[in-house]
């Protein structure tokens, strides 16, 4: 698309300017200084803006950078609570958490009602903030490819859809012909895989009150 706005844009231009200036090196700079123009029309430069520390990669104009950097503690907290899940750790997550909620659903109503104050004169505008809040007008892109059970893909709306429809439609006559196909409710039973079993002991696993509370 660029190469061919390009080349539109040197069909169309004008060339007077290099015919009519005297002398070879005069008529080089003249038409170096005519193509630049074009070729910059063509391929902009795109400014290289710096990112933020803890800038995400899609951020939201609410989330000032002081706020960026208590969620990114948040996330560092919720790590050690997961892989070291002591009282401490759980407990100092669970009130950064709070904070970080409390901060950002402020900063964003907030935001929004300044939003809002802007464009009260632009019925447009406020639909416009109101459907994005709703995620509305966002339109899902690419293919959607299914597996069956013969191992075949299939990726077009109608035929994904006919192939969730046998298969929720089936479930009940599925499962009840899996029961019927069984010799007895229970083949084979615990008795597989309990050998030896005592109905005189019985074994308690010792416990916490950290796995207790999850």
């Amino acid at each position: 698309k660029q190469w061919y706005q390009r080349r539109v844009a040197i069909t169309a231009g004008t060339w007077e300017d290099v015919l009519n200036t005297e002398g070879s090196s005069s008529k080089y700079n003249k038409f170096f200084e005519v193509y630049t123009k074009h070729y910059n029309t063509a391929y902009p430069l795109k400014s290289q803006r710096i990112r933020r520390k803890f800038e995400r990669s899609d951020p939201k104009p609410w989330i000032l950078p002081w706020l960026e950097e208590a969620c990114a503690r948040k996330n560092k907290l919720f790590h050690e609570k997961i892989t070291k899940p002591t009282s401490e750790n759980i407990a100092a997550y669970e009130r950064h958490e709070k904070f970080c909620k409390k901060h950002t659903d402020a900063a964003k109503k907030r935001y929004y009602k300044k939003q809002f104050e802007k464009f009260k004169d632009s019925t447009k505008k406020q639909w416009t903030i109101i459907n994005g809040l709703l995620n509305r007008g966002k339109k899902l892109t690419g293919t959607y490819r299914l597996r069956d059970s013969g191992g075949s893909f299939v990726s077009t709306d109608s035929a994904v859809a006919e192939k969730f429809n046998t298969y929720f439609s089936g479930i009940a006559a599925n499962i009840k012909s899996q029961i019927s196909s069984r010799r007895t409710f229970d083949p084979g039973g615990f008795n597989e895989y309990l050998l030896g079993p005592s109905s005189q002991s019985i074994y308690l696993s010792p416990t916490n009150a950290l796995e207790v509370n999850k």
